[in-house]
């Protein structure tokens, strides 16, 4: 995990025009001399640029309205710098090489690649929205600064730092794709088909930059590899520290069988080279008691584990005591499996795929259909490795598995569609353009 690569200060040293960086600054000056000599370029040979003059907009409202309110101190003396953020970067990278790969597929089949540009900064800005709104809404107490609304809108708009939801994204970008397609008269599914694959890259791209930000983590793995741990103050570690990890040794107990009693609470692992280990505590030992106070459930013991503030005492079910202190905390978090790549992993294959099936579709809209009939059955099962998110509705089930259901209910539909329509493809076209 590095969820922060490095810091851009907002003052240069020894510049004499005293200029900031970020605001009405040089790299506002930067970017319009860069975006002056592209469209020069652009303009000079046959390359079809007039979709990107929105994004060359939007980059110069950024750096002028947003970034100055994303400093933070760098040093004692109170300077400000950027923050260049491992997810932000990452989450551009899924953008750029989503549109450039559709729009390379897009010219192949006749379709004016602005189409695909505007397209693109239309989902995108919808997806983004829509992402953030999703998670904010489903972590609300993470955000909500009682009594400063201007300190809350701050936290919310941090949208570099971490904190989307993919399916957010998919909710927010795909209505106001489809108006924009039947605005202009272009085939949704024969585009769709097109975008298909990027999206999947994009997603791709996107967990990775959730993998070095902590985000979006697995639970309990002792598996090595693929278990991974993550540093304090990372979103698993500071979860752990709400189970006792604090303590040094990580707890389990297993489900009841056939309306037996409930089983006892256990070790499962303890922290290497801690307080803990040097006791003499070991993986498998059974407890009966934490602090003199009888265990029976997991998140008693738990609990037990969070009051102990300065050493545990550990009844072991042998009759065994184990006591230490509690001098420092672990140096990594309980080892995890690492989703997000698992998340990567699943998304790059799927966009893969699509990429190669597309010449092959027989139909336009069976690119999109196999897409949603087969990436929520796997996000539903990757949600059964995660466990930052709750049940809800009174199950078992979080709220991406249940979104899960009804895209890939959408999915079935959609192949219902698209099966009752006449083989062929409005694509390869002579030159199909927004109207």
């Amino acid at each position: 995990m590095r969820s922060t690569l490095f810091f851009i200060p907002q003052f240069i040293p020894g510049d004499p025009f005293q200029l900031p960086v970020f605001g009405f600054g040089w790299l506002l000056i930067l970017w319009l001399i860069i975006a002056t000599g592209l469209i020069y370029g652009w303009s000079r040979s046959k390359f079809d640029w007039y979709g990107l003059l929105p994004y060359i907009g939007l980059v110069a409202l950024g750096i002028w309205l947003v970034l100055p309110n994303l400093l933070v101190p760098i040093d004692a003396a109170g300077n400000q710098g950027l923050p260049i953020r491992t997810y932000g970067l990452l989450m551009v990278a899924a953008v750029l090489g989503g549109v450039l790969l559709a729009a390379y597929r897009a010219r192949r089949m006749g379709i004016d690649p602005e189409v695909i540009y505007s397209l693109a900064m239309l989902m995108t800005i919808a997806g983004i929205l829509g992402a953030r709104a999703f998670f904010v809404i489903q972590y609300w107490d993470q955000f909500w600064v009682p009594g400063n609304l201007a300190a809350t809108l701050q936290k919310i708009a941090n949208v570099p730092q971490g904190g989307l939801v993919v399916y957010g994204a998919v909710l927010g970008s795909f209505p106001v794709g489809i108006w924009y397609l039947r605005s202009r008269k272009l085939p949704p599914l024969a585009i769709a088909d097109i975008v298909a694959p990027s999206l999947l890259l994009g997603l791709a791209l996107g967990r990775v930059g959730c993998f070095m930000n902590g985000c979006c983590f697995g639970g309990f793995c002792l598996t090595v590899p693929p278990a991974v741990t993550f540093p304090p103050g990372s979103p698993p570690y500071q979860q752990h520290e709400m189970q006792g990890w604090r303590t040094g040794i990580w707890l389990k107990q297993s489900a009841p069988e056939n309306n037996e009693r409930q089983p006892p609470v256990s070790i499962a692992y303890v922290a290497p080279e801690s307080a803990a280990a040097a006791a003499g505590v070991r993986a498998g030992d059974v407890i009966a008691k934490i602090s003199g106070l009888r265990v029976t459930s997991l998140n008693e013991a738990q609990e037990q584990l969070r009051k102990s503030t300065t050493a545990v005492e550990i009844e072991l079910a042998s009759g065994d005591l184990k006591r230490w202190t509690l001098q420092q905390a672990p140096a990594r978090s309980a080892p995890v499996h690492p989703a997000q790549f698992y998340a990567a992993v699943d998304a790059g294959l799927l966009a893969l795929l699509l990429w190669v099936v597309y010449p092959f579709r027989r139909r336009d809209g069976e690119v999109t259909a196999l897409m949603f009939t087969l990436h929520p059955p796997s996000r539903f099962l990757l949600e059964i490795v995660r466990v930052d998110e709750g049940g809800q509705f009174g199950t078992g089930l979080t709220i991406s598995q249940w979104v899960s259901i009804g895209l890939f209910l959408v999915g079935l539909a959609l192949w219902w569609y698209v099966e009752n329509q006449p083989r062929g493809s409005v694509v390869p076209a002579k030159h199909l353009s927004p109207a």
